[in-house]
């Protein structure tokens, strides 16, 4: 394996890593959720789509300053 694929194999999974540390993944919205793929040469998602929400940070109300549960 040469070191540019060690390296790029590297970043993704800090990349990865970022991701899990930092979000919390919830779950999309039912149009934009599907499990449905397309067969090619890989096997594709028809559709790809995450909602993260950023860990550490509360959902306020903004007119009363209080947290939303």
């Amino acid at each position: 394996m040469s070191t540019g694929k060690k390296l790029g194999y590297l970043k993704m999974k800090t990349l990865l890593i970022q991701l899990v540390w930092n979000f919390e993944f919830e779950q999309c919205p039912e149009p934009l959720r599907g499990y449905a793929a397309e067969d090619f040469l890989t096997h594709s998602p028809q559709q790809c789509y995450v909602k993260l929400r950023l860990l550490g940070q509360q959902i306020t109300d903004s007119a009363l300053g209080s947290p939303v549960l």
